[in-house]
């Protein structure tokens, strides 16, 4: 029952994380840009935290090792996966981002093998294939999607930058954390680094149509804290390997959003992916929680 919870965390964590682009791509019509979106998302969702926590009466004090430990993770993981992501928006789809992104569940996948000591069962290396199969199918044999060198180098980043984040977060140091205070932390130091690297990545605007305000609102909420929040919760449950590899449902979500909202095509192969991604979900819900199958199941059951 509590790997179930942790797949249906990543699941929402994945519908989040999923419309993001089409959100942030409204926001760049509205005149947002890539440093006042990551400002003002950062800086909404520390105080919604705060506030969320407050009422929750959730202790916010960490210790010196791990608040050291979440600063290291928030400035070389999920910092710069949000500029580089939000940076590749500008030079290709969204769709197209996502997809090359989602290399990254691989890299989770193999590093959390010799990193954490978590097993890879046949039935999570089948589910590997099918995931990134399916990541394969959606860019299209001989594809529709147009890609673009800064692009690509972007959504590379991302990809690592992100693997170091997931990582981090399941280490034992900070993975017992809850995980809305632990996205508390990474919204206030991704607040602070925005506003102290202005020399290097450039100036916030702060004078922005109210509908891009708005729009910035919801985009912390559902795409950020939502997400964030179970993400980290489905990570301590599941594990970084399990969760990474679900997470591929985020690129059908983002393709589906992407057709909705934002008007880009969708194939036959598109579809073919979204149903093995679908399947590689399926194959991990029913995989049996064995005792040396997984340390994060093993250590809270």
């Amino acid at each position: 029952m509590k790997k179930l919870y942790g797949i249906i965390c990543i699941v929402i964590s994945s519908i989040g994380f999923g419309i993001m682009p089409v959100l942030v791509k409204s926001v760049y019509e509205l005149g947002g840009d890539t440093i006042s979106v990551i400002f003002y998302k950062s800086l909404f969702g520390s105080v919604m935290l705060w506030i969320f926590n407050l009422i929750t009466k959730k202790p916010i004090k960490l210790s010196k090792d791990q608040l050291k430990f979440i600063i290291v993770v928030g400035l070389i993981g999920y910092y710069p996966t949000s500029f580089a992501l939000f940076e590749a928006y500008n030079y290709m789809p969204a769709g197209a981002v996502t997809t090359i992104h989602f290399i990254y569940p691989a890299i989770v996948t193999t590093v959390s093998y010799f990193l954490y000591k978590e097993n890879i069962t046949l039935l999570k290396a089948i589910a590997l294939f099918l995931s990134f199969f399916g990541v394969f199918m959606i860019v299209g044999v001989g594809g529709n999607i147009s890609f673009d060198v800064m692009g690509v180098i972007f959504s590379i980043a991302s990809a690592i930058t992100w693997t170091i984040y997931v990582l981090g977060i399941a280490n034992p140091l900070i993975k017992d954390i809850e995980s809305s205070i632990l996205a508390f932390y990474l919204s206030v130091i991704s607040t602070i680094i925005t506003i102290g690297a202005q020399p290097i990545i450039g100036n916030i605007n702060v004078i922005i149509p109210i509908k891009a305000i708005i729009m910035m609102v919801f985009l912390t909420l559902s795409s950020t804290i939502i997400p964030l929040v179970a993400f980290g919760m489905g990570v301590q449950i599941i594990g970084p390997g399990n969760a990474s590899i679900l997470s591929t449902l985020e690129l059908v979500t983002s393709f589906i959003a992407a057709y909705l909202v934002l008007g880009e095509g969708v194939t036959w192969q598109m579809i073919i992916g979204a149903l093995l991604i679908i399947s590689a979900i399926i194959l991990l819900s029913v995989q049996k929680d064995e005792k040396d199958e997984s340390l994060y199941l093993s250590e809270k059951e």
